[in-house]
């Protein structure tokens, strides 16, 4: 039941991002969700109260889209990691980064998911871009280890133009 549900919300998402940039719907591209997952490097963090510290990035030339929500979804496998209950999502307009969310890290290793719905135009507006992504990170909580926060960063990679 999941899957019918996922598919409405890229939907969903797709249509207030092409009525956000005036473009119909054949003009806009279709993320689908084999687009695979972006597997960041392992951390090893001390065990406390910290954050996740969430950074994206895109190109010279593109600016995020302030009429589409920006949505970030975090899970964990593992209980090294407990996000609070207010900070496990976000749904913002116009985001801006870094963005921090809060959790309390234990000793012990779990694996951060994030899934991300980026949406992005071009600077003068003219074409506009979803990006779904899922970003992965393995993080092992350990006393004496130098970072205290966890980070997740991630550079939005246009699509090639046509020529």
């Amino acid at each position: 039941m999941g899957k019918p549900l996922t598919g409405f919300v890229v939907l969903l998402a797709l249509a207030l991002l092409t009525s956000a940039c005036g473009q119909s719907a054949s003009e806009m591209p279709t993320p689908t969700p084999e687009e695979g997952v972006i597997v960041l490097p392992d951390q090893t963090v001390a065990p406390g109260d910290s954050s996740i510290i969430l950074m994206i990035s895109v190109p010279e030339g593109y600016k995020f889209n302030e009429n589409a929500p920006f949505t970030v979804e975090w899970t964990v496998d593992g209980d090294a990691i407990q996000i609070d209950p207010g900070h496990q999502n976000a749904r913002v307009r116009g985001p801006s980064f870094p963005m921090g969310f809060h959790a309390v890290l234990s000793e012990g290793e779990a694996t951060l998911n994030g899934s991300l719905s980026i949406f992005y135009c071009t600077l003068d507006e003219t074409q506009c871009f979803a990006d779904m992504t899922e970003v992965r990170t393995h993080v092992t909580v350990q006393s004496g280890a130098p970072e205290e926060e966890i980070m997740v960063s991630y550079e939005v990679v246009p699509p090639t133009q046509e020529e």
